[in-house]
């Protein structure tokens, strides 16, 4: 067999303890993503009567990495009057400097 990469052997940290890999598992035909992916989540986000989401990008994002989760993708919520290009732009920009 030839394969464009194996990790085995390592460290494993998962959120409540680590251990000695030992075992190689067939992902064939499978995605192998780089911890959890969380596609809908609420950071730094403006609610109808003006308050605001208690986590912002740097608390969020830390706190998902603690958790194992590497990718967050935040639900930009679009205002009347507004594009979707500014809303996302406006997104980044409270992320810039802040995401872990």
């Amino acid at each position: 067999m030839e394969f464009d990469l194996v990790v085995r052997g390592g460290t494993v940290a998962t959120a409540s303890d680590t251990y000695r890999a030992a075992r190689t598992i067939d992902a064939d035909g499978l995605l192998v993503l780089p911890g959890g992916c969380d596609s809908h989540v609420h950071i730094e986000q403006a609610g109808a009567d003006g308050s605001m989401t208690a986590d912002d990008f740097e608390s969020g994002t830390r706190a998902a990495a603690c958790g194992g989760t590497t990718t967050i993708m935040p639900f930009a919520m679009q205002t009347a009057g507004r594009s979707l290009r500014e809303t996302t732009d406006a997104y980044r920009r409270r992320a810039d400097g802040k995401a872990c």
